[in-house]
């Protein structure tokens, strides 16, 4: 991880970005809460916004066309909480405990074959441990939809404004990737 105060507005707008042209296909209405005050983690940018674009996928995902999606930030005593809650599928309670395990997949069904290969998860889970933090999942259940909720320590709040202008421009890096996929949603992720 290449760690760095980082504003959590800004990472989670980066994942809205990321999966905003998703949503908006499947006309789904995506509901953001962030705070106004700048409130700052101390955390690899990259990873800390694939983690919110993973949770949101999987929301979209598993939500039907025209349902809805919620994405929420506080601060809870010394910690940041974001939520990725939606209305969709849910998940059955004896799926709960395993859904962060590698390879893990609900029952699959004509009508719920979503793909992916059960990684996803796991990675979110990784990533955010590795930032000190903790994710968990609940869900009242089937058809009841799904809330994921993340805990990163805190490392200030201020009533600062959230935009921020480095003094001095940064260098841009170019990078050549080449991605050979052949799942359609796992290549958009």
């Amino acid at each position: 991880l290449q760690k760095q105060p980082l504003l959590v507005a800004e990472q989670l707008a980066n994942a809205v970005d990321t999966v905003q042209a998703r949503v908006d296909d499947r006309r789904q209405q995506l509901i953001v809460e962030v705070p106004d005050r700048a409130i700052r983690v101390f955390g690899d940018g990259v990873r800390l916004a694939q983690v919110f674009s993973n949770l949101l996928v999987n929301a979209s995902k598993f939500t039907p066309v025209g349902g809805r999606i919620c994405l929420r930030a506080c601060v809870i005593g010394n910690n940041v909480v974001v939520t990725v809650g939606d209305d969709g599928d849910g998940i059955a309670a004896e799926v709960l405990p395993t859904v962060f395990t590698l390879f893990a997949q609900g029952p699959r069904t004509l009508e719920r074959s979503q793909g992916g290969l059960g990684i996803g998860l796991n990675i979110v889970r990784n990533v955010v441990e590795m930032h000190g933090g903790s994710v968990s999942a609940s869900s009242p259940g089937l058809g009841h939809g799904t809330i994921f909720t993340v805990r990163l320590p805190l490392l200030e709040v201020t009533d600062a404004p959230l935009a921020v202008v480095p003094d001095t421009p940064l260098p841009t890096l170019r990078h050549h990737i080449l991605l050979v996929e052949d799942n359609q949603d796992a290549s958009e992720m």
